[in-house]
């Protein structure tokens, strides 16, 4: 599910800074409520599966930091969100191979991926 390309949704109302739906869900882009909820929903479970995956890395879980690394690699999905879905994919496969070392720091990177999607996630919810 690596989808990082950015395509053209609604050339009558573009996404702010390249963040768009990816073209799976293109179909979907005018309809303001279905957008503002798939923002709603990522915005919810987001900030508990980093925290879920910072616990499992504390604690050497590498099975729990692949689980919820998927989890939020396939909520990032929904959006072209690059940087934060490719360093959630990273996360996963560290813990599909057992292999945490420099996990936290590619934990760290998907954090500040996300913290900067947010906002970019509300522009694109409110239009």
């Amino acid at each position: 599910m690596l989808n990082t390309c950015v395509v053209s949704v609604d050339t009558a109302t573009p996404a702010p800074l390249g963040l768009e739906l990816p073209p799976k869900l293109a179909a979907f882009a005018s309809d303001r409520e279905f957008v503002r909820d798939l923002v709603a929903i990522f915005r919810e479970e987001s900030l508990p599966l980093l925290g879920e995956i910072g616990d499992c890395l504390a604690r050497g879980n590498a099975e729990g930091v692949r689980v919820a690394a998927h989890t939020l690699a396939g909520a990032l999905s929904y959006f072209t969100a690059g940087a934060a879905h490719d360093a959630a994919i990273r996360l996963e496969l560290l813990g599909r191979t057992k292999k945490l070392e420099g996990a936290a720091a590619v934990h760290a990177e998907l954090e500040e991926a996300v913290a900067r999607l947010h906002p970019l996630l509300s522009a694109l919810a409110h239009g």
